[in-house]
């Protein structure tokens, strides 16, 4: 085969028509098996493919019978590249840490190998002083390539903080490469010392150099920052001007801003509405970002304008708009929401877009707006601000925007809900929840922030329903299962609390509050049923009463619960007022007490009131079974004649 037939090969792989570059190479390698070309570009085929296994055994042939080798520096480093887990999404079976950076170390011993091998032995070095040997090893081997002046100058730059030697680094790169991302960073650093006359020279040169449109915009915004921190707003106006048919997109509104601060400091007095009306309604012009521009020369690189958000916003205050048309009011107030979000000033964006969702039907500001309420929400809790405000516009805009509404529900009401209550703001999750219906809250879906919120607030019975949902929704959520089992503790129902604090339990058995709940209520519950039992067997025993008996009870149970100290079936009560509750003699009395106590109609509570007066509870059952007993009676001597 004739070279040509390899680089035809290359020309298919290149074009990524793989079929086309294989069968050149299977025709080859039918040839002779060991072409270590061949499988050299076989190699790249099957990685081209993500058939990594393919690859690295092409590779390791190709090393073995290389015969030349200006190519084993490449063959080296592509092996070193598949063991390289940085490379290739982490596929583990092909990592090795020590294998790929002893390839790329062989790699470094031949004549030719791609930079590549520099940038990978650098990530693995942590210590600073081995990645600047690197690069200097980078700079001697490719003296015209910018790439590693730049790195090292970065390191210079940020890590180090040695700015003169930042400086003596991009001087010597811009000798030995001319590189025009060499300029721009030498352009940065004379404008950050205010030589912006020097900077000028750097930008208009990239500018002259350097016709692609990405380019071309930034460095007539880069010219333009220069001009307007000389006072030359003339000659910045002019070149914000001329950026703006290089932006992409919402960047525009970079030249805009530019346009209208130069203007400003010339002549403040200015109608602007010409800039205002030139702002399209678009529904990528939230996209816009304020705090730089990227763009590519040799390398990536970030602009900022000459003036922040809050001197834009400064001086956008200070426009008058009074001459302004409806849609150029609108267009003033779109702009300053752009700005007030890069300024972070949150109620001031919010109170703004409510204004444009009054004037405009746009879905996308609506969009903004839903957002915002959160951004709204989390500055005003960390700068310690009542939230009633907050509150009052979110129900008015919920009620008055059903878009909005809607917005709201999809993007941002479940992260204000959870931060509400983060924050403990029980009762403001609670208004929120009264707001919404049942779907509106599924879709919301935080039923157990809304349940220990109406909890909280003293909602038990929503709060229960709030958090048999989220069960249903997540039947391993433990929080909510024990916080329902103290529900119905609360309520009473032990048996219901002990099935959902053993299911909470189940869950998380290394929660010692679960377990004190289940330890508490299950013997709580222990102790009711066996006071139950105590108070059915009572009722055995009441039938076999005399009339006498049974008649005293009544006039006791009456009395007693016309005693102004009687509360829930207990009361205080003292040794000489049972003769009085009884309608008896004390002797009596204090013999009917015993045998009542003894079975099961009253109990001795063990406490004492704040009189140190001994607390009696009657039997629950009591008062209805003697009324059956009564009429019972009553039937049988009615029979009787």
């Amino acid at each position: 085969m004739k070279k040509e037939d390899y680089d035809l090969a290359w020309k298919y792989l290149d074009e990524r028509d793989y079929d086309e570059a294989q069968k050149i190479c299977d025709e080859l390698l039918s040839q002779n098996k060991n072409d270590y070309k061949a499988n050299y570009l076989s190699g790249h085929i099957a990685l081209e493919q993500n058939n990594h296994k393919e690859a690295l055994r092409l590779f390791l042939i190709s090393e073995k019978h290389a015969q030349n080798e200006n190519l084993l520096g490449f063959i080296k480093y592509w092996i070193g590249n598949i063991y390289n887990t940085r490379q290739y999404k982490k596929i583990e079976e092909f990592y090795d840490k020590e294998k790929a950076i002893s390839y790329f170390k062989e790699s470094m011993k031949y004549p030719f190998y791609p930079t590549s091998v520099i940038n990978s032995l650098v990530d693995y070095e942590d210590e600073i002083s081995k990645k600047i040997e690197l690069y200097d090893i980078g700079i001697n081997k490719f003296p015209d390539n910018p790439e590693f002046y730049l790195k090292k100058s970065y390191i210079y730059n940020n890590r180090i903080k040695d700015i003169q030697k930042y400086y003596e680094i991009l001087q010597i790169g811009l000798d030995k490469t001319n590189s025009n991302s060499i300029k721009y960073l030498l352009g940065e650093y004379n404008y950050n010392r205010a030589d912006f006359n020097s900077a000028l020279d750097y930008f208009k040169e990239i500018l002259n150099n350097d016709k692609r449109k990405r380019v071309s915009f930034a460095m007539n915004i880069a010219i333009a920052n220069c001009y307007y921190k000389l006072e030359d707003y003339v000659k910045a106006r002019e070149h914000y001007k001329r950026s703006e048919e290089f932006a992409e997109g919402s960047e525009f509104i970079y030249s805009l801003i530019g346009q209208i601060m130069s203007n400003f400091n010339e002549e403040p007095n200015t109608n602007f509405s010409n800039y205002f009306e030139r702002l399209i309604f678009t529904d990528d012009i939230f996209e816009f970002y304020y705090e730089f521009i990227m763009f590519w020369i040799d390398d990536h690189h970030d602009l900022q304008l000459a003036f922040d958000a809050k001197n834009v916003l400064s001086t956008l205050t200070k426009i008058s708009n009074k001459s302004f048309s409806e849609i150029q009011k609108n267009k003033y107030l779109l702009l300053k929401c752009i700005v007030l979000t890069a300024c972070e000033r949150y109620r001031e964006l919010v109170l703004n877009l409510r204004k444009l969702v009054d004037n405009l039907n746009y879905d996308w500001i609506e969009k903004k707006l839903s957002n915002e309420y959160y951004n709204y929400l989390e500055q005003t809790i960390k700068n310690n601000g009542s939230l009633l405000q907050f509150i009052s516009y979110l129900k008015s805009d919920l009620a008055k925007y059903p878009r909005l509404r809607i917005f709201l529900i999809q993007n941002s009401m479940g992260y204000i809900i959870d931060k509400l209550h983060s924050e403990k703001y029980y009762k403001e999750v609670v208004d929120l929840y009264n707001i919404f219906e049942s779907k509106e809250l599924d879709k919301i879906n935080k039923w157990f922030d809304f349940a220990h919120s109406l909890k909280d607030q003293n909602h038990a019975e929503k709060a229960q329903h709030a958090y048999e949902i989220e069960i249903k929704n997540n039947p391993k959520s433990s929080a909510a299962l024990n916080n329902l089992g103290v529900i119905f503790e609360e309520n009473g129902d032990l048996e219901k609390a002990v099935f959902y604090f053993e299911k909470a339990r189940s869950i998380n058995q290394n929660e010692e509050l679960y377990k004190r709940n289940l330890t508490r209520v299950s013997q709580l519950l222990s102790e009711k049923e066996t006071k139950d039992r105590i108070f059915y067997d009572a009722l055995d025993k009441l039938k076999y009463e005399t009339d006498y008996a049974i008649e005293k009870l009544n006039n006791f149970i009456s009395a007693a619960k016309k005693d102004e100290t009687y509360d829930s079936g207990e009361l205080p009560i003292p040794s000489w007022k049972f003769a009085q509750l009884i309608s008896a003699n004390s002797q009596i009395a204090n013999l009917l007490k015993d045998q009542w106590i003894n079975k099961g109609y009253i109990f001795d509570t063990g406490e004492r009131d704040e009189y140190r007066v001994k607390i009696y509870s009657i039997n629950p059952l009591l008062e209805e079974h003697l009324l059956e007993i009564k009429t019972r009676r009553l039937d049988d001597s009615w029979i009787r004649g």
